[in-house]
């Protein structure tokens, strides 16, 4: 009997509206780079994907970053989330050994929304790829706060499991 590959991901409690600043800077070598976003975490409809939405209004960040701003939230919630080490016997625990732990690596996170509300930039040094980067930062920390909130959960659709994501 072969195994079943199962489409393990990870979604975020119901109740959750996260605001969050992130500021990325680089200052060492050539190119310095500067991009601060403020942003909103929500839960969204079951099914519902990733919606992104812009309410940056009176030039905080110039219409010309917000597509990198996008790409960098996709690219994120793309590759996932990767489970810190400490969460696996507690996750262990609550699959029962149903799931050997080699399967914890990275999982997508579902139905989620992104509310931009404000930011800054630099005249010289702010750039798409800038808040990109700043993006994928301010995702990650989010995620790191939501974990230790206790407020991610490793959906298992065929078992029709919900497991908590927590350090302890």
């Amino acid at each position: 009997m072969s195994e079943i590959d199962v489409a393990y991901y990870v979604q975020i409690a119901d109740d959750v509206d996260v605001e969050h600043e992130f500021t990325h800077q680089k200052s060492s070598g050539s190119a310095r780079q500067y991009a601060k976003i403020v942003a909103r975490l929500r839960s969204n409809q079951s099914g519902a994907g990733f919606t992104f939405i812009d309410r940056i209004r009176g030039g905080a960040i110039p219409s010309e970053y917000i597509p990198g701003i996008q790409r960098g939230l996709s690219g994120a919630i793309e590759l996932g989330i990767e489970i810190p080490s400490e969460c696996i016997p507690g996750i262990q625990r609550g699959l029962s050994e149903a799931i050997e732990s080699e399967i914890f690596d990275r999982y997508p996170i579902m139905n989620i929304e992104v509310e931009l509300v404000d930011g800054a930039y630099h005249d010289v040094d702010s750039s798409i790829i800038a808040f990109e980067i700043c993006a994928r930062k301010w995702f990650v920390d989010v995620m790191k706060q939501l974990m230790y909130q206790k407020a991610l959960y490793l959906i298992d659709p065929i078992e029709n499991a919900i497991i908590p994501i927590s350090p302890t």
